[in-house]
């Protein structure tokens, strides 16, 4: 039951952060000019640390508060992974097929969120570390 509850907060979670990213990324690929690798590399940036802050203390709570400790490098670590992986297939698919950035990268999504999902749950901030409450 809790992994339901965390989920839904997760997929929660992951709609604002996608209209936060979204908004970003638009605003630098479409009002801004910017390269679209720079432009999904900024938007990640910020969804990065907004999903840290709110997934620390919102979805998989801790009862000693938001530190940047370690479980931040993981965190970290997995949304590097996670933008490479990102950032090289949408280059790929809108070189290769010539497709327009915005709806390619829509269509990613489905890949991307449950991969980032899985990663902070079960690597970033695992319920299993001491600091953290496995009651909630």
């Amino acid at each position: 039951m809790a992994i339901r509850i965390e989920m839904l907060k997760y997929l929660v979670l992951g709609g604002v952060n996608f209209l936060l990213t979204m908004a970003v990324f638009t605003g630098l690929l479409r009002l801004l000019g910017v390269n679209y690798l720079l432009s999904l590399i900024g938007a990640w940036l910020i969804g990065m640390l907004f999903m840290y802050v709110t997934s620390f203390v919102w979805v998989f709570k801790d009862n000693g508060g938001l530190r940047f400790d370690a479980r931040f490098v993981k965190f970290a670590s997995v949304g590097v992974l996670s933008i490479v992986f990102n950032t090289a297939i949408l280059a790929m698919i809108v070189e290769g097929w010539s497709t327009d950035p915005f709806w390619t990268q829509m269509a990613l999504l489905l890949v991307i969120v449950p991969f980032n999902f899985l990663a902070t749950k079960f690597f970033s901030l695992r319920l299993g570390d001491a600091s953290f409450d496995d009651s909630k």
